[in-house]
């Protein structure tokens, strides 16, 4: 019995000293004037929750609206008093606007998957390391509020120079989103442009192509990875320079489960009975158990069909 109350009083003295360290790394906000202390959502402040929110314009807002007025968007660095192993996060929160919040959930979903190109390569690009890898997913609506993505940042990681520039980065892009000075069909997955192959092979940039070419189908891509790097079959490797999968099976296996996952994807240019699958966007991001690039998939799996027949 007193061993058990021993064990709960160190584990309240951890959280108490590890709220105090996120306390003190996110309150250098307070002197930030691009940043506003406001723990609401739909004007109801949320207990324990610390946020502080990006001004969106020069009437001191903290959100953009779509134009039919039902989804807002707000730009926001936070923790969570209550669930200090959250650390301290950052990222896009969408604030439902309408009765239907299963359809905002759906625009704010394909509205990711259609920026989160440019939002990685610029992140990349000008604060380094690869966000792709630290982006966390979100799947639920809570207070009316939907996150359809987050950064957390490191233990490290300076809340200035890393948080307030990510932010100030995802804002530009939403606002030129929403403006309409980008493209809003980036990330849509049909092209019979042989331009979206032009990545240097074995480079997130290469990864970055096939995730966009499988659009709001992304999803099924990252899991065929993760199946397959739990069962041993892929193995990630990743520096500097290259960043790839290596298959430790026969190619024409790979081949197979490659025609497989671009049916289920629905990437396939031709016909249903003559497809003609993306093969090269593949061959950049994958190579075979002795780390070379494969020889051809798309002969591999015809050989493999030709024997069958």
């Amino acid at each position: 019995m007193k061993r058990d109350i021993v064990e709960k009083q160190l584990t309240e003295q951890m959280r108490c000293s590890n709220n105090n360290s996120l306390l003190q790394r996110i309150h250098v906000l307070d002197s930030d004037p691009d940043f506003v202390l406001d723990c609401r959502v739909h004007d109801i402040a949320l207990p324990g929750i610390i946020m502080y929110k990006y001004r969106t314009g020069g009437d001191h807002s903290t959100m953009l609206v779509s134009d039919d007025g039902e989804r807002g968007y707000e730009f926001l660095i936070e923790t969570d008093k209550d669930v200090p192993h959250w650390g301290i996060y950052f990222g896009m929160r969408g604030i439902i606007l309408s009765d239907d919040s299963a359809a905002a959930v759906t625009a704010y979903n394909q509205e990711w998957d259609m920026l989160k190109l440019r939002v990685f390569k610029e992140l990349n690009s000008q604060l380094g390391g690869d966000f792709s890898l630290r982006c966390e997913p979100a799947d639920n609506v809570n207070d009316g509020a939907y996150w359809p993505f987050w950064f957390r940042l490191g233990p490290g990681e300076d809340v200035r120079s890393v948080a307030v520039g990510a932010v100030k980065i995802i804002y530009d892009i939403y606002r030129q989103h929403l403006s309409g000075e980008i493209s809003t069909h980036a990330g849509t997955p049909r092209h019979t442009s042989k331009k979206r192959y032009t990545a240097a092979p074995f480079t997130l940039d290469a990864y970055h192509a096939l995730e966009q070419l499988a659009g709001p189908q992304a999803g099924l891509l990252r899991q065929f990875i993760a199946t397959h790097e739990a069962s041993g079959m892929l193995t990630h490797k990743s520096s500097r320079a290259t960043h790839y999968w290596q298959w430790n099976g026969t190619e024409t296996a790979f081949a197979t489960l490659v025609a497989h996952l671009c049916d289920s994807l629905d990437i396939n240019t031709g016909t249903r009975t003559t497809p003609r699958r993306p093969w090269t966007a593949f061959q950049l991001v994958f190579k075979n158990t002795n780390g070379e690039p494969f020889s051809n998939l798309r002969k591999s799996y015809n050989q493999r069909k030709t024997r069958l027949q």
